[in-house]
């Protein structure tokens, strides 16, 4: 009786594991509108209007709508993040050049 109960304790907990497995990354995968873009990643909807034209960040084109996955934008900010060329070290260091302090 008491190894029952610790299968189907232990079959409730995977299937508990897999039931947030699933909810996240469906969570991820919800489609956005450019408004709701605008408003994750901070920028005017009118320039994520203007890099979907260009085609600078994923998204689909439904009618005259765009859609966005969260997940794909979600990826798309880190990689602008990434290739970001602002650094501090390098800000500070190009200050000092310009600015040619004096000790």
């Amino acid at each position: 009786m008491k190894t029952d109960i610790n299968i189907l304790r232990k079959q409730i907990e995977e299937l508990v594991q897999l039931f947030h497995a699933v909810f996240d990354n469906h969570a991820e995968d919800l489609l956005m509108t450019a408004a709701q873009v605008a408003a994750l990643v901070n920028i005017d909807i009118d320039k994520i209007y203007a890099l979907c034209v260009d085609g600078s960040i994923p998204h689909r084109k439904v009618g005259r709508r765009y859609q966005f996955k969260k997940s794909d934008i979600i990826t798309w900010m880190k990689k602008q993040d990434a290739d970001s060329p602002f650094s501090v070290d390098s800000y500070v260091e190009k200050y000092l050049v310009v600015n040619k302090l004096r000790g």
